[in-house]
């Protein structure tokens, strides 16, 4: 400022944002003491209140629930989850490095969860009714991983668009994709995976990634992919020796 000029004299009384911004930070101080009022609850006033409303309307039974507790624990549930699924994909990456690099398999991340998607001939036979000896050992590792797990595991099989054998069942598409998820099912099975997890589909010709019009392409269509769901199995088979011998109508 100038000099010669005087300081505009100032308005006498509280701005009008001083009184806007105290409204909003009064608001914050309750709003946290809310909070903090609802987390930390007396026991010995809450069993007087309990019992007085008992005595007034006759409730035999009054439990205390909290809502926010509960929220955590959902919360903390499905995060779990979500760390337990990423360390699965990860834990099958590495067991399956090897076909990754030779471009014979690859893990792909999927909304519903993840899969392992593999070739046919990197671990069955050409008429895919049985595991390649030497290839078995990775169904085995993939296994063990998922054996203490509740995720549900569906196996799918795929083949290329090669022309059907008339109407025989065995020369279907759909039948000859069926039997390679099958095959690997029961390896998994065998390998520990409860039956009850354990989903097979196929989708014959039906789903390709590659052109069917070179044998490369053909190659890669036919494949297995091993889908683990975000999905929980609900019941499992009971293997606790003490119960064992409970009636199965009994057993929930």
């Amino acid at each position: 400022m100038s000099r010669g000029k005087k300081c505009p004299a100032c308005k006498k009384g509280t701005p009008l944002w001083f009184i806007s911004w105290a409204d909003m930070a009064t608001l914050l101080l309750c709003f946290f003491v809310i909070i903090v009022a609802y987390s930390t609850v007396e026991i010995t006033k809450f069993k007087e209140l309990a019992g007085t409303f008992k005595d007034q309307f006759g409730v035999q039974r009054i439990e205390k629930i909290s809502p926010i507790l509960g929220s955590q624990n959902l919360i903390g549930s499905e995060f779990q989850q979500e760390v337990r699924l990423v360390e699965l994909r990860e834990k099958i990456r590495v067991l399956a490095t090897t076909l990754i690099d030779n471009g014979q398999a690859e893990v792909e991340e999927k909304q519903e969860g993840f899969l392992l998607r593999i070739r046919e001939d990197s671990l069955l036979t050409g008429d895919g009714k049985k595991v390649v000896e030497g290839s078995g050992f990775i169904l085995d590792q993939i296994a063990n991983l998922l054996v203490n797990e509740r995720n549900i595991v569906e196996v799918r099989g795929h083949v290329d668009a090669q022309k059907e054998e008339g109407t025989s069942l065995e020369g279907n598409n759909w039948y000859q994709g069926a039997v390679m998820a099958v095959v690997l099912a029961k390896r998994l099975a065998a390998g520990g995976v409860a039956p009850e997890r354990l989903f097979v589909s196929t989708s014959g010709q039906y789903s390709p990634v590659a052109d069917n019009n070179s044998p490369e392409g053909r190659k890669a269509n036919r494949r297995i992919e091993i889908m683990i769901r975000k999905d929980l199995a609900g019941t499992l088979p009971i293997k606790d020796d003490a119960e064992k011998n409970i009636p199965e109508e009994k057993r929930y």
